[in-house]
Parts: structure tokens; C-alpha cells; sequence
């Protein structure tokens, strides 16, 4: 074998190479045994409130979050608190466009706030994701059973279409309900 020779074959063999690799490429992944990716939104949101609030929640359930769709069902889940929820009925939200996100985090400590990090979704799988922060000097006795809230307002596109909805709150998982 020749130069020329061995040279063509080289050069055959790293052609055959690139032509697969583009061909691989530019194929839908999952038809080369890939997977495809869910395009991800971010979605933004305004913070309303932020406080401590009385520990009973208006299903009975334990801390998480509700999502609100409506002004009704926004008063009817506040005034389940009496005159500590009474006090949030009349929000800045524009009902057509947004959902109200209350979250309620555990009574574990009186000093704790609630804020919320993100809320993304994927299409089939809304992700809201919250933590507690260790906030002392907040005036509250530690006798005095609370839990911290916050009210938030969010895209209603983010909740469009029954998604399941995945809420936790520094790393635990906690319920989600619905208020229509």
C-alpha cells in the first residue's frame, strides 16, 4: 500500500465518521435512543404579604400551599381565619390573569418567614418551590402557636390546564389544594 493509497482510506474512514456524527446529530434524539427535553417556563410572581397567621387552615389540612383562582374563593378561604385572614380580602389582583399562591409553612417556629424561591413548570408538572427563614425579633412570643404565611399573586398561566402541582417548602414535600 501506498501513500496515496493509505491517504484515501484515512480520508475515507474520518468522512464516513463526520457524515455519521452529523446524521446523529441532527436526528430527533429520541430516535437514537436519546431523550427529549420538556422546555421549561419560569414564571414570575409578586409578593403581597408576609407574616404569621393563626395555624388552622380552612380544610382542616396541614401546612401547604392553596391555590386561589377567584376573588369569591379568596374570601371564603380568609374568613375561614376569622379576623387575622379578614384583613387580606381586598388584594391587588387581577383575577383574569393571575392566581393568588398562600402558603402556609409549619408551626414549627414562631420566628420563621415564609418566601417563596420559584415557580416553574413543564407543561404536565408545575413546580413551587418555598422555604422558611429563621427570622428572630419578630414580636412573637414563643409561646404563641403560628405559623408563618406569605400571599403571593402568580401567572394564572402557570396552573393553566391541570397540571399536577409539586410544592415543598425547604426540601420536604407538602400538600397542594384548589380554591375555585
Amino acid at each position: 500500500m501506498n501513500i496515496r493509497q493509505f491517504a484515501r482510506a484515512k480520508l475515507s474512514r474520518m468522512l464516513l465518521a463526520i457524515g455519521l456524527a452529523a446524521m446523529v446529530i441532527s436526528c430527533d434524539p429520541a430516535a437514537v435512543g436519546g431523550q427529549k427535553m420538556a422546555a421549561t417556563s419560569n414564571y414570575e410572581w409578586k409578593d403581597l404579604w408576609r407574616g404569621s397567621g393563626p395555624p388552622k387552615s380552612p380544610t382542616g389540612a396541614p401546612p401547604g400551599l392553596t391555590i386561589v383562582q377567584n376573588k369569591a374563593a379568596w374570601i371564603r378561604v380568609m374568613t375561614s381565619f376569622g379576623a387575622a385572614g379578614e384583613k387580606h380580602l381586598d388584594l391587588t389582583v387581577d383575577w383574569e390573569k393571575e392566581a393568588v399562591l398562600f402558603v402556609q409553612g409549619p408551626e414549627d417556629n414562631p420566628d420563621s418567614k415564609a418566601y417563596l424561591q420559584s415557580i416553574s413548570s413543564d407543561g404536565k408538572t408545575t413546580t413551587v418551590v418555598a422555604e422558611l427563614r429563621y427570622e428572630p425579633d419578630t414580636g412573637i412570643s414563643s409561646e404563641v402557636v403560628v405559623r408563618p404565611w406569605v400571599i403571593v399573586s402568580a401567572p394564572a398561566a402557570a396552573f393553566a390546564g391541570n397540571p399536577t402541582v409539586k410544592f415543598t417548602m425547604n426540601s420536604r414535600d407538602f400538600p397542594v389544594a384548589y380554591e375555585k
